[in-house]
């Protein structure tokens, strides 16, 4: 099962939509920093020196997060008729796809278009 969106989806946002994308996910309180370590670095000297750098870290939007996002505006979801795709509900407009990842990123997708 597909448990996040990809970058390609990402970038279905107008600037508008991927700000308000940037904004939600700099408020996430789930991440944190990581320090990626590179190989050594041979110094002027002739030394060798490890450098570390601060990374924000991979943020995948999840189906956990889209559903969080939501909140409230999300009536509910479900698998479609005859168990073929799913069915997103948000009040007065229900999205549709092969997979919940999907339907909820289209969901998603319309708050952030806003």
């Amino acid at each position: 099962m597909k448990q996040h969106i990809t970058v390609e989806q990402s970038r279905e946002l107008s600037e508008k939509g991927q700000n308000k994308f940037s904004d939600w996910l700099i408020n996430e309180t789930d991440w944190a920093p990581t320090i990626k370590v590179e190989p050594l670095v041979k110094q002027a000297d002739g030394g060798y020196s490890i450098v570390k750098k601060m990374t924000t870290g991979e943020q995948h939007i999840t189906i956990g997060r889209m559903i969080e996002f939501l909140g409230e505006k999300l009536v509910g979801f479900w698998r479609g008729e005859g168990r073929k795709g799913w069915e997103v509900d948000v009040g007065m407009t229900t999205y549709k796809a092969d997979v919940l990842c999907d339907a909820l990123w289209k969901a998603v997708k319309k708050v952030l278009e806003k």
